[in-house]
């Protein structure tokens, strides 16, 4: 019988006198050894052990060392038998022998602990993305629409003269306003029977391109303990929730409103005057956070793309171009990446991929490493059919102020099977420098903190798009419960 099996027969047998002490040494080695699952026991029993013991302080590592464990592996729930099942629901056209050769050649992503190998949640869904020919024949057999362009291309392909006017003094046209309710429904026993719940939910802020943010509703009201930051680099609403007094079922919800703009800005080259280096938002926005990180190999690769270009606009351009054309949009374990310590955009120059949050991280770090100040902005996209969370970018160019960027969403024109190459490029060039109205920007840049500042880590603060949460009571990751039950519906608001 292994150590780790005497230790644990002996605890449940009563027969032992380990100290919590060992049962945290020996979670740490099965850690170091990628045995998340029997690390997260160990943590678990060290927990109740320094609980007894009356060292709360000890109890509360173990318990965030268990979160952190289940947050490695939370997004690799398949087999490979399962994955594979997938993938022959998704493509049934290719036989048993091609699907192979997809496990067999690492382009299915996957994971491996506990000793087994274990595949990622949209590990088929990647496939698809980052072969477009099997994108584009999944999207022949689906006769499937294109539903970013669909929505887009009257706003895209709109004349100057025909609606609101493209001039360069005035960038920000055509406002669309939006109700936006969110609102999530726990279960009370999900829950702690005591202790506090402490949330932080997401609203509109004033931002480039967006107005008048309002919390219309926010209920139970008695738990808010501070106003909404919605004229901060943050938008969030927040609450302490008493769990000694919830008798029932939880639930929380939100209702804002908010105006944004279709963003046009019209740059001559030309103009562009110098940057301000000593000021205080240029060193800000071209300086690190833990997820813009600049590595020599990214400042190397960013002097490569531009070359001998010196223009801040037309290097940006460059940049653009560059994600555009070599870093295919896949879905990425956020949660696992940032409980592992590792940079976004680390992370996407590493493997040459990534999804919105993640490109445009790579696309700030790719700027700032050339002195370019530039910020990742987060909320959700609201195109109808198809909202959800999202980020793009935006990058300051001096005498013209923030320009953005949205890489993302000009990659899914080359998802469609129907489209000609010149539609496409149209459609890409459009997201350089302008921007659709159906957004709701929640923080102008990544990594932003929460205020207040929690009392421990949340499963991903990079990016606040559904409630964080904490509760220091509970031995279940409440981040995973709130994001979980969380929803939001989106109404237009008629002008």
């Amino acid at each position: 019988m292994s150590c780790l099996l005497i230790v644990l027969a002996a605890l449940i047998t009563g027969t032992s006198g380990v100290e919590a002490d060992s049962l945290l040494a020996l979670a740490e080695l099965q850690e170091s050894e990628a045995m998340y699952m029997a690390a997260d026991s160990l943590y678990l029993l060290a927990c109740s052990e320094y609980t007894l013991n009356g060292d709360r302080d000890m109890a509360d590592l173990c318990r965030n060392s268990s979160y952190r464990m289940n947050r490695l592996v939370a997004e690799y729930p398949f087999d490979r038998e399962e994955a594979d099942s997938i993938f022959s629901l998704r493509c049934p056209w290719l036989s048993a022998a091609e699907r192979n050769a997809y496990f067999e050649s690492g382009r299915v992503d996957c994971m491996e602990f506990d000793g087994s190998v274990r595949y990622f949640e949209s590990c088929i869904t990647n496939v698809l993305y980052r072969d477009l020919d099997l994108m584009h024949e999944y999207g022949r057999r689906h006769s499937s629409g294109d539903i970013f362009y669909d929505a887009l291309e009257d706003i895209i392909f709109r004349l100057p003269g025909s609606g609101s006017p493209h001039n360069a003094w005035q960038p920000e046209i055509n406002p669309l306003s939006f109700i936006v309710d969110g609102s999530m429904t726990i279960p009370r026993e999900e829950l702690p029977e005591s202790g506090i719940l402490y949330l932080w939910i997401p609203v509109p802020i004033q931002s480039s391109g967006q107005a008048d943010p309002r919390i219309l509703s926010v209920a139970p009201a008695e738990y808010v303990v501070y106003p909404a930051t919605m004229d901060r680099e943050l938008g969030t609403i927040y609450m302490e929730i008493p769990l000694d007094s919830l008798e029932g079922d939880l639930t929380c919800s939100v209702s804002t409103i908010h105006t944004h703009f279709e963003r046009r800005c019209i740059v001559d080259p030309a103009m562009i005057g110098s940057y301000d280096t000593e000021d205080i938002e240029y060193r800000k926005y071209t300086g690190q956070n833990p997820n813009i990180e600049i590595t020599p190999e990214i400042t190397s690769l960013a002097a490569d793309i531009v070359g001998s270009e010196e223009n801040p606009y037309l290097q940006a351009g460059m940049l653009y171009n560059y994600i555009v054309e070599n870093i295919p949009y896949s879905f990425v374990p956020h949660v696992s990446i940032a409980a592992r310590g590792i940079p976004e955009s680390a992370y996407c120059h590493e493997y040459g991929y990534g999804d919105c949050g993640m490109q445009s991280m790579y696309f700030c770090a790719l700027c700032r490493s050339l002195g370019i100040p530039a910020r990742a902005c987060g909320g959700f996209q609201l195109v109808p059919g198809t909202e959800g969370p999202h980020f793009w970018a935006e990058f300051m160019i001096p005498g013209y102020g923030w320009i953005p960027v949205d890489v993302t969403v000009a990659e899914t024109a080359d998802w469609s099977w129907r489209l000609s190459d010149s539609e496409i490029q149209v459609f890409e060039d459009y997201f350089f420098g302008n921007l659709d109205p159906y957004r709701m920007v929640v923080q102008k840049d990544v990594s932003v903190p929460l205020s207040p500042a929690p009392i421990e880590p949340v499963a991903f603060a990079t990016a606040i798009q559904f409630p964080a949460a904490v509760c220091v009571e509970s031995m279940v990751d409440v981040s995973f419960i709130t994001a979980a039950y969380w929803r939001f519906a989106v109404t237009p608001v008629q002008r």
